[in-house]
């Protein structure tokens, strides 16, 4: 069934039996879905609970917010409240000063919502700590609507303290909820879910010959959700830390040999005795790696099994392998950077004022939900207010240039609108007379909205637009409610800012996913060679300020990467085919990549520890080839066509890159052998890209 979903985006048509494979595949449970789900309905009931007994005005952000806040460790989760806190503390100074002094003026008060705007979808771009992000921007975009029609300065005081109580409320439950969850569970999302598939791919390793239903099921269904939820919580929680990549690469590489399994299964492939014990090798290799922790580093054997080449078992071998590279580098915070050199903890992204794509979202989001407070001012019809809130939470989860993303909020918000909230009122609401009713319809349709928010990227987007709609129509008083007026209004709301967003975001900039993926993994690529050709110069400080400036651009593209490829599955138009092959190709090397960048950071780390910051002559010949290497796969990748092969030395394939993929390791200093080893990734990723671009 999971084959089938997947085969089914990836085709040039989609029926509805095609739709319907895919939503059952999406929906299937996977270890700790239940789990999680069912915190996120307990902390989204309990804030109901709050604001039908405490009567808060205008809270159903704060209940939609125990749905989208970051349920990281245990750790995280107690900083997290700080940096809550401390949002809400700069929101609220931002909106009582701002709207106090501008609030005779209504050109200064229009000044001030343009500001408070773009402070919003700035931070949602630049933030590093999605909670602040989300806390602040949350406050700010209920007090709007409430400093337009304050009636008197004091009612709007007390409705803008009521809107941040009900955002903190949310926070404080939810943060509470898993810290309680985390003593009584100890479960850590990440690490649980990378060791869950590996442990999968050993099992099925192992019984190759003859697999269980049960793990062909498995493989096939995690082949299909991808790794898409671990890398959104591991962006969340250390997106800004120092393990990021390599955390990163490890996951990458996991969801690959996943993929690499899952497609030896489709292929229906016969494996002969002998293999069946090659198999059981690397099976033996990747339990290693589990012990030692695939998230938090380790000592593994560092060498193949086997030659390298492009069967089954070799593109296994070489996965695993890259798997050991990334864990054989060292904690580069620890090692490589001095004490006073540490860096602290960031508020906002090191590009934020360097990268013009924070200004442009920003710009782009600010005018979104511009016109929506021009529209309904125009228009008198205040019930549209929940237009720019309706922006804002667009804006959180995707930059909102796929179509796909506002096809299924559109859907989102018509069946958590229209069949949910509206059709409750008009069919169970009359016949409610206790919270208990309401209580258990509020749970029933946020199990069902939270479910689907647990699904994979291509999906999760609906089950959050479920969740805003019902809320906003169903919250707005504190008792059942069958008054239609202020549900349609609601309604018409949510998708006037919907539209507005696809308009702004999706029409006004043409391009599409396929060249969105090219130009983010040429971006990428072009990024990490200026990495490795950053001399150090005298400043050891300023050398490591460029440094994790490169690094966090890096990141940023690999993820944009992978957020175009989810993307592409559903945009069906006459570059489909194109697009469909490179998102194949780019799900190969992407792991590959961030290895090879790994290995790069490591490297600019001993650099720090060089007088003058050089290596030797050999390295640095080494790492001029490696980055020639790189600079035509990024030609390739921009023009399509494949390049000269003569650059530097060795041609790509595979008998020419044998004499640097052979040399011994042994009679080599540390930094020789990792730059040969970027050398062989990059040759291997530029034949690839040849053999491609020749198809």
């Amino acid at each position: 069934m999971a084959q089938q979903a997947t085969a089914a985006l990836a085709s040039s048509s989609w029926n509805w039996s095609d739709a319907w494979s895919f939503i059952k595949t999406e929906l299937t449970p996977i270890p700790g879905r239940g789990w999680l789900v069912a915190r996120m309905t307990i902390a989204a009931t309990i804030m109901m609970l709050c604001i039908m007994t405490f009567r808060l005005p205008g809270a159903a952000l704060g209940a939609y917010y125990t749905l989208v806040i970051s349920r990281d460790s245990t750790h995280a989760t107690v900083e997290g409240v700080l940096t809550i806190f401390g949002a809400i503390a700069l929101a609220l100074v931002e909106v009582l000063l701002g709207a106090t002094l501008f609030a005779s003026s209504p050109l200064m008060h229009f000044l001030w919502v343009v500001a408070s705007l773009f402070s919003t979808f700035f931070l949602v771009s630049t933030a590093t700590r999605y909670n602040f992000a989300t806390s602040y921007g949350f406050l700010v975009i209920v007090a709007i609507p409430i400093w337009d029609f304050p009636g008197s300065t004091e009612v709007a005081v007390t409705s803008t303290l009521y809107a941040a109580l009900a955002v903190t409320s949310g926070a404080v439950i939810t943060v509470a909820l898993e810290i309680l969850f985390a003593a009584l569970s100890g479960a850590d999302p990440i690490r649980d879910g990378v060791d869950h598939r590996l442990e999968l791919v050993v099992t099925f390793l192992r019984s190759a010959r003859d697999p269980d239903r049960e793990t062909k099921a498995k493989l096939a269904q995690y082949a299909d959700v991808g790794m898409g939820q671990l890398r959104r919580l591991l962006v969340r929680t250390e997106g800004g830390s120092e393990e990021y990549a390599r955390k990163a690469v490890l996951m990458g590489l996991t969801g690959r040999l996943v993929d690499l399994c899952a497609g030896f299964l489709a292929s229906n492939t016969l494996i002969a005795e002998g293999d069946q014990e090659r198999f059981s090798k690397i099976a033996a290799r990747i339990d290693q790696i589990r012990r030692c922790g695939p998230v938090s580093g380790g000592k593994v054997e560092h060498s193949r099994l086997f030659p390298a080449g492009h069967s089954f078992v070799e593109l296994l071998d070489s996965t695993v392998q890259l798997m050991s590279d990334a864990l054989a580098q060292p904690a580069l915070i620890e090692e490589y950077t001095a004490k006073e050199d540490t860096p602290s903890v960031r508020l906002l992204k090191r590009d934020a004022f360097t990268n013009p794509e924070h200004l442009k979202f920003a710009l782009r989001g600010t005018s979104a939900a511009l016109i929506c407070f021009i529209a309904y001012h125009l228009l008198d019809w205040r019930g549209l207010y929940n237009s720019m809130a309706t922006c804002m939470v667009t804006a959180l989860s995707t930059t909102g240039s796929s179509r796909q993303k506002q096809v299924l909020r559109i859907a989102g918000a018509i069946t958590g609108g229209l069949f949910l909230g509206i059709a409750s009122e008009v069919f169970l609401l009359p016949h409610m007379n206790s919270i208990v009713g309401f209580t258990l319809l509020f749970g029933a349709v946020t199990v069902l909205a939270a479910w689907f928010a647990t699904a994979s990227p291509r999906l999760s987007y609906y089950g959050l637009q479920v969740a805003f709609a019902f809320y906003v129509v169903q919250l707005r008083t504190f008792a059942p409610d069958t008054e239609l007026t202020p549900a349609r209004d609601n309604v018409a709301g949510i998708l006037l800012g919907l539209i507005v967003m696809w308009l702004v975001f999706d029409q006004l900039t043409k391009h599409n996913s396929l060249v969105e993926m090219r130009g983010a993994l040429v971006r990428g690529i072009r990024t990490l060679t200026a990495y490795m050709r950053e001399p150090r110069g005298e400043s050891r400080a300023q050398y490591l300020k460029r440094a994790r400036t490169y690094r966090d651009s890096i990141n940023e593209s690999f993820l944009n990467v992978r957020s175009s490829a989810d993307a592409v599955l559903f945009e069906f138009d006459e570059n489909r085919a194109e697009a469909l092959k490179l998102r194949t190709n780019v799900r190969a090397w992407q792991p590959q990549l961030r290895t090879l960048f790994l290995l790069q950071t490591t490297i600019a780390h001993m650099r720090l520890r060089e007088p003058g910051g050089s290596l030797s002559p050999v390295v640095e010949e080494l790492l001029m080839r490696c980055v020639q290497k790189l600079d035509v796969l990024a030609d390739t990748l921009e023009g399509g066509t494949p390049p000269p092969t003569a650059v530097g030395t060795g041609e790509g394939s595979e008998g020419e890159r044998s004499p640097v993929a052979a040399e011994t390791r042994s009679s080599k200093s540390v930094a020789e052998s990792l730059v040969l080893d970027s050398l062989v990734i990059a040759e291997d990723l530029l034949r690839q890209a040849r053999s491609a671009s020749e198809i």
